[in-house]
């Protein structure tokens, strides 16, 4: 009995003493170090001195109060199968089925030097530049002229070794862009010369730039528009799918301003610069070869660069006069106008059929498109005056354009959307004939002269569109079950526009204060844009419409009015340029004219508290 007395007392004191070494051994798993140890994701700068970092960004606060160069831990260099590797990036490879466009040369004249048959660019062509690019030996047809858009260096100074090999040439092709991003972007984002690896950031961009911004560029369904059609088209080519996210990614991030996630919005913006140096790097070299005929290629870096140029917070007016007077360069020097709209009647295997043909004529277009609208600002317009020369080619360009969606979209296009395309093209048709107009009202404001005279072509020019076009302006002012609001939507702001650029020939003209004739037009303006924006449709946040609420914002004084105006404006660039308008009103106690409406908007005319 004893025995068993000491057995049991043996076996409990064992047992208390197991389940309080499994006690200690659960706190120690379930407790926290109190040294969590080196931060993987703090600054380097932080990391190089062994030192905790509090992680915060864009700046940690050592960092800040010491005065130091933060640098962020994404910009160590990493290799590249780590980012391959992520689950989130997926490679986007380049279409296989596209091919280099390749069109005749113009007919030339004898006295002319003939420009030498080349082959054509090819995606080989982009991994030379991006690895050794040979340095130009001669450039013709004025194409080398166009190089001086890129004039100004990298701030960061090169090695020696790299100046001694990099030609002077080269050195002037360097962006503007370039001294403002600094390097706190990684390198490994292009593992190789013919894919892009994205992110989940660019492709909420791309999504962004398919759906918010092709809205902003045309009321069509943005499943169907052209910018998706350009992104589809365009997706071969690793430069042009640069400039493509570089524009993506900054509208997302402008769109998304003030939203309260500033280091990630400004990281975004990083990332559009970065994708814009990564491009222009490789256009560079591409245009310095005499053989860089893959039109399709080049129009979509011109477009994307038109975009992304125009719409920063401040435009450089320069850049912009610089691209419009090299891309008209290109232009003339190829004859595109002429190689596009000259469709052969036999197609053969390797020759351009009607529907590439189409399509690079509606992106020709829309290239001319925005120049005509950074005019406004004070700038650019050299393409817009060289059709201006050739009305007539301006003309066969749209013509030849207008079945680019049916043509390139193919059997998949639906049936609606070719109905829609119908029932819209007279009303396209105006906008079309208004760009012209526009420009030309815009060149008379432009003039030395304050006021300017009044010039009877273009009241000649008001009067023929509104006989031409009577059938809109029923259109947007009826009220009928049988009109689809898609038509009316989009008839409506076309006349809204074109009541807008009436008030600014007559203000341009010199008419001051309150006017009988242009109340009336403001009148009939504000009607337009309601129905504009209150039909169901897509035509609200179209940048025409926008464009015409803020010149009726300008010129209306009813509060009331203004705040409508406001609630409105949807493109950011539009809304914080009626905002910066009223508080230049409430500090000088002056109106804000249609003339200073270019500077507000490009960024030149800020308004400072």
């Amino acid at each position: 009995m004893l025995n068993c007395d000491r057995h049991y007392q043996s076996t409990k004191m064992a047992g208390q003493q197991q389940s309080a070494e499994h006690v200690v051994a659960d706190e120690r798993r379930g407790r926290k170090r109190n040294n969590p140890g080196r931060s993987r994701v703090g600054c380097l700068t932080c990391r190089a001195k062994h030192v905790k970092c509090d992680e915060r960004l864009p700046t940690c606060r050592r960092c800040e109060r010491l005065d130091l160069a933060c640098r962020p831990f994404w910009t160590k260099d990493q290799p590249p199968t780590l980012r391959q590797t992520s689950p989130v990036r997926r490679p986007l490879r380049p279409r296989c089925e596209e091919v280099a466009v390749i069109l005749p040369a113009p007919p030339s004249d004898d006295n002319e030097p003939r420009r030498p048959e080349s082959p054509p660019l090819s995606q080989g062509l982009l991994s030379a530049a991006e690895s050794s690019m040979p340095t130009p030996t001669s450039s013709s047809d004025g194409i080398g002229s166009w190089m001086d858009l890129f004039c100004l260096p990298h701030e960061d100074a090169p090695d020696d070794s790299m100046q001694t090999t990099l030609d002077p040439r080269e050195l002037l092709l360097s962006l503007s862009y370039s001294a403002q991003i600094p390097n706190s972007l990684p390198t490994y984002h292009i593992p190789l010369s013919n894919s892009l690896v994205l992110g989940r950031d660019e492709h909420m961009a791309l999504r962004h730039y398919e759906t918010i911004f092709a809205l902003s560029q045309t009321p069509k369904d943005p499943l169907w528009s052209f910018p998706r059609l350009l992104l589809r088209k365009a997706s071969y080519s690793t430069m042009a799918m640069h400039f493509a996210l570089a524009t993506s990614l900054h509208e997302f991030d402008s769109q998304h301003e003030g939203a309260g996630s500033a280091p990630q919005t400004s990281l975004n913006r990083l990332r559009a610069l970065r994708h814009f140096e990564n491009a222009s790097s490789t256009f560079k070299g591409v245009m310095s070869y005499d053989h860089a005929t893959d039109h399709l290629e080049t129009l979509s870096c011109f477009f994307y660069m038109y975009v992304f140029m125009a719409r920063q917070r401040v435009v450089d007016r320069i850049k912009l006069d610089r691209l419009s007077r090299n891309v008209a360069e290109y232009v003339g020097a190829f004859s595109l106008e002429e190689s596009l709209t000259a469709i052969p009647g036999t197609i053969t295997p390797g020759a351009a059929g009607p529907a590439l043909h189409s399509f690079l004529c509606r992106l020709l277009f829309w290239i001319y498109k925005e120049d005509v609208s950074a005019s406004f600002y004070g700038c650019a317009g050299e393409l817009a005056r060289y059709f201006r020369d050739r009305p007539r080619s301006l003309r066969e360009v749209w013509e030849v354009s207008r079945p680019a969606l049916p043509l390139n979209w193919g059997a998949e296009y639906p049936e609606a959307q070719r109905v829609a395309d119908m029932e819209t093209s007279l009303a396209v048709d105006m906008t079309v004939e208004m760009l012209q107009l526009g420009f030309d009202v815009t060149e008379l404001g432009r003039s030395g002269e304050v006021p300017a005279a009044p010039s009877p072509a273009i009241e000649a020019a008001f009067a023929l569109m509104e006989v031409k076009f009577s059938m809109v302006f029923y259109v947007a002012a009826i009220v009928s079950a049988a009109m689809s609001p898609e038509v009316v939507a989009f008839s409506a702001a076309a006349v809204a526009m074109f009541y807008a650029w009436k008030i600014c020939y007559l203000r341009f003209i010199g008419v001051v204060g309150e006017s009988e004739d242009i109340d009336g037009f403001l009148a009939l303006l504000l009607k337009a844009a309601q129905r504009a924006t209150s039909a169901t449709g897509t035509s609200a946040s179209f940048l025409g419409l926008q464009w015409a609420l803020l010149v009726a914002g300008a010129e209306t004084k009813d509060p009331i009015h203004r705040e409508w105006i406001m609630s409105k404006l949807v493109v950011p660039q539009y809304r914080s340029a009626s905002r910066t308008m009223a508080k230049m009103e409430a500090q000088t106690g002056a109106p804000v004219g249609v003339r200073s409406l270019g500077d507000i908007l490009s960024g030149a005319c800020s308004f400072h508290e």
